[in-house]
Parts: C-alpha cells; sequence; structure tokens
C-alpha cells in the first residue's frame, strides 16, 4: 500500500521470503503477485516455517518452485542469499538453479 500510494517511483522492496513464510499467512505466489510491481530485490534463505533461521534452500519448509520462477521470471531483480555458510550458499544457488 505504502509503495502504490507514493508519488515516488523509485520506491521499491526488498521481499524477504523466509520472513514471509514465518510471519505470514499469505503464500510467496501471492506475495509476488500483489507486490511485484515494487519487488526490486529479494532476500533467500530457508526456515521451518515457525522460526527465521537462514537456512539453505531446500532444508526448511519454504516452497522454492515461486521463488525460482519470480526469479527467472524478472531477470533484473536482485538477491541476497541469506544462509550461513559457504555450503548453503552453493545448496540454495544450485536449488535456485538460475
Amino acid at each position: 500500500a505504502l509503495c502504490s500510494a507514493s508519488a515516488n517511483d523509485r520506491l521499491r522492496i526488498c521481499f524477504d521470503v523466509a520472513h514471509a513464510h514465518v510471519y505470514s499467512r499469505e503464500s510467496s505466489e501471492l506475495w509476488f503477485q500483489k507486490a511485484e510491481p515494487y519487488i526490486a530485490h529479494l532476500h533467500l534463505s530457508d526456515n521451518d516455517g515457525k522460526h527465521d533461521q537462514e537456512l539453505a534452500a531446500g532444508e526448511g519448509t519454504l516452497r522454492w518452485d515461486p521463488v525460482r520462477d519470480y526469479l527467472k521470471k524478472h531477470s533484473s531483480i536482485t538477491a541476497t542469499l541469506e544462509v550461513i555458510g559457504e555450503a548453503a550458499s552453493i545448496k540454495t544457488y544450485k536449488v535456485l538453479a538460475l
């Protein structure tokens, strides 16, 4: 609502898929659909849906297909892997298959 209400077209969102998985009842697909015009960056990590654990993709319960599809569809969107350690970063990158 804030982005759409703003007259500043530079106001954008950094969407954290793990935070949405823990703190929202809405799916990532719905978040992507609603916020699509405003998402400029993604923070990527997995968790159990209860705690923000910064796990590698596939080690929690987050559905990664919608995230992968969104990134493939929007090649200008940047992302940060918010996982702990090099092995988790590599695993997440492989799950995303970008």
